[in-house]
């Protein structure tokens, strides 16, 4: 979600205020099952978009594929989307590269540049 737009002097554009449309209804300890999943995915050895990992981070993901095309000449998409609380704030990107080789060898590593860039170069001592 594009919540900002300025221009080249830094005056905005385009502003929008976040607002909370809906709730997702769901037990406690599914949500947790869910969110440790997702740690898995970036933190384990074997996890599929550990190329996300970033040291100072708690990174979550999930990566994934899909065929599309005809039959004939199918291609790949790829993606991976990601989220991370960082000083008591949540941000979350989604990456996705068409024609990409997998969800965690093509987009992972541009999540994990994008929070390392966004988060970790603007803040001091990191």
């Amino acid at each position: 979600m594009v919540w900002k737009v300025v221009d080249s002097n830094r005056n905005p554009l385009y502003e929008r205020r976040p607002e909370l449309v809906s709730e997702l209804k769901a037990a406690p300890d599914a949500l947790a099952t869910v969110r440790r999943g997702m740690f898995d995915v970036v933190n384990t050895p074997n996890g599929s978009g550990r190329e996300a990992k970033v040291d100072g981070l708690a990174l979550y993901g999930k990566t994934g594929s899909a065929e599309v095309g005809p039959a004939n000449n199918r291609i790949l998409t790829t993606w991976f989307i990601s989220f991370v609380t960082w000083k008591g704030k949540t941000y979350a990107c989604t990456v996705m590269v068409e024609e990409g080789k997998s969800g965690g060898r093509s987009c992972a590593p541009l999540a994990a540049e994008f929070f390392r860039r966004y988060l970790l170069a603007s803040s001091p001592g990191a």
